[in-house]
């Protein structure tokens, strides 16, 4: 997956609202606390990570932007020109700009590339006795150097070198390559925590009631979940499934 393409709406949904044991009536806080603790604390655990995620989220995208802001417009010799098909280079569309250009592959492969170009030569009567060329045979092809090819080739293949390093320069300055890789270090911490919530099992009502508050608080709203619901429904018709999705809904809305 590519991570950097995760919508931002999903991954920036909030903290988790965990039902707090002051809301609970005091002998089912009580039971909660002695019996469910680790729960309890598990799902406070979970609140600062989501929080946390959320806070260095934040911090890559806005460094995304930062570096969407100071790198420069690509080279324009990277983008296709009049005459490059006719040299036999194979250009790529780009983005929907509706120009063309030469991407990592195609720049790769002509990395270092020697152009040559078969030429036809007649054969003449002399040539033909000297090589035993069969009667028959009229022209000859030698490969040479193409040097209008080279020089657009060794144009293409310098100003991607030095687009690479701009970029690298660019993502240094803006650090959203460091920020990128603190957010996955925090998702993949705030993911394990969610594990172990899946995993852990309530033995009180209050902690089950907790469990499930927890859950709702990773909605915004009720109608994110009737929407949820309904397509689940169209799409594979009310499985038991939807009935639980359907609780987190409820909750939320007394919430």
């Amino acid at each position: 997956m590519n991570l950097r393409s995760l919508n931002r709406r999903n991954m920036l949904r909030g903290a988790v609202a965990v039902l707090p044991l002051a809301a609970m009536p005091v002998a089912l806080a009580g039971v909660a606390q002695d019996e469910d603790a680790a729960l309890f604390a598990l799902l406070a655990r979970w609140k600062e990570v989501n929080a946390h995620e959320k806070r260095l989220a934040t911090a890559y995208y806005d460094a995304e932007e930062h570096f969407g802001r100071i790198l420069p417009p690509m080279p324009e010799a990277l983008f296709a020109r009049e005459g490059d098909a006719a040299l036999g280079l194979q250009s790529f569309p780009y983005q929907e700009t509706g120009r063309r250009w030469y991407g990592w592959q195609p720049v790769e492969a002509l990395e270092g590339k020697r152009c040559m170009r078969s030429v036809p030569y007649p054969i003449d009567e002399a040539m033909r006795v000297a090589h035993k060329y069969p009667s028959d045979a009229h022209t000859l092809y030698r490969s040479e150097p193409w040097p209008e090819k080279q020089a657009r080739v060794d144009e293409i293949t310098a100003a991607f070198r030095e687009w690479k390093e701009t970029q690298r320069r660019a993502h240094e300055q803006a650090g959203d390559d460091r920020a990128f890789d603190a957010w996955q270090e925090a998702r993949e911490e705030s993911e394990e925590v969610r594990m172990a919530l899946v995993n852990a099992e309530p033995k009180t009502l209050a902690g089950a009631l907790a469990k499930a508050a927890a859950a709702a608080g990773y909605y915004r709203e009720a109608c994110e979940l009737d929407d949820e619901i309904e397509a689940m429904i169209t799409r594979d018709g009310p499985q038991p499934e939807v009935i639980a999705l359907s609780v987190v809904r409820d909750l939320l809305r007394l919430a």
